[in-house]
């Protein structure tokens, strides 16, 4: 079946509606406290990168050891190359424009930090050296709809991470989390993820636009994976949008990857995202952490907490 597609930007805004301008202040150009706070907690990070322009690599590493200023990071790391399905690679000896995606257990926002990456391999141990060009929070909304951390059926991979990048080979990785699996397979070769509401920014969906092109890497809890890359389109096709409903409402878009890699589907391990003794995390609360990030102003800062608490609470309500 031939789907159609999302052409450019302002078809994409007659279905998500342009975002509040705001919204762009919650990019921070280093790494402040709250930022420093979340990777010095992180267990893992997943790191995609695009060299040449056109080859997306994605892989999911454990931090072992992490030191931190405001514009430049250290992460001793360990790790699976996905994307080659083999150990990991000291790949990166080169500079490279990077995506980080930190994770913490129980945690269901995240934190994105893209920079200038370059590494160099000590036996098993990769060092990273990322030079920070930006930084920001990502809510929760993604892991909420996967329920990542509670999730005990370790056939389901309904939470997963997309690689894009832009026209000049900057990478973005996105959360995606759906309340089953995550991917939908049309065909052989074809597999559609769902768009749902709150993505206002959309900015993985305009570098598809700019490229057609990502790769999805679908993670559970349990040490499994499965890795998708290839060619892609978004499709507004309402056949298609209707079959991936969730409690009556189709999704807003798909994202359709026209799978080019060798590595098939089936899953493989990956090191187990959660340790089976919980541990609790003192950590700031997302609402605070995004009201310090939206405004310069201490005074507006305050006024603005209980407006995103607010409306943190109603995206989270809305979840599709």
């Amino acid at each position: 079946m031939k789907y159609s597609q999302i052409k450019d930007e302002s078809h994409l805004r007659k279905i998500i509606k342009p975002y509040p301008k705001i919204l762009d202040n919650r990019i921070q150009p280093q790494l402040d406290y709250f930022c420093q706070e979340f990777i010095s907690k992180a267990t893992h990070c997943i790191l995609g990168t695009c060299s040449n322009k056109k080859n997306l690599q994605i892989r999911l590493l454990t931090i072992s050891a992490v030191d931190l200023s405001a514009t430049t990071m250290q992460l001793a790391v360990q790790g699976i190359n996905v994307s080659a399905s083999e150990p990991f690679q000291p790949v990166l000896s080169n500079k490279l424009q990077g995506s980080l995606y930190f994770l913490i257990p129980d945690i269901d926002h995240g934190l994105r930090v893209n920079g200038v990456i370059c590494s160099t391999q000590t036996g098993s141990t990769c060092q990273l050296s990322i030079t920070v060009e930006s930084a920001y929070m990502q809510c929760a909304r993604a892991a909420t709809r996967a329920q990542l951390w509670a999730n005990n059926n370790p056939d389901i991979f309904n939470y997963g991470l997309l690689l894009t990048h832009n026209w000049s080979g900057k990478s973005e990785i996105s959360p995606k989390g759906e309340p089953t699996d995550l991917i939908y397979q049309l065909n052989e070769r074809q597999w559609a993820i769902p768009e749902r509401p709150g993505n206002k920014v959309a900015i993985s969906l305009r570098n598809i636009l700019q490229t057609g092109k990502a790769a999805i890497l679908l993670l559970n809890q349990f040490g499994h994976a499965k890795y998708i890359s290839g060619a892609c389109f978004i499709s507004d096709q309402p056949e298609l949008l209707s079959s991936m409903s969730v409690q009556k409402k189709p999704a807003l878009l798909a994202t359709v990857i026209e799978q080019e890699t060798q590595l098939s589907d089936q899953p493989f391990q990956v090191p187990m995202l959660k340790n089976s003794t919980p541990q609790k995390i003192e950590l700031t609360d997302f609402s605070k952490a995004m009201s310090q990030h939206l405004h310069r102003s201490n005074t507006i800062k305050k006024l603005l907490q209980p407006v995103v608490t607010l409306a943190t609470k109603i995206d989270m309500k809305h979840l599709y």
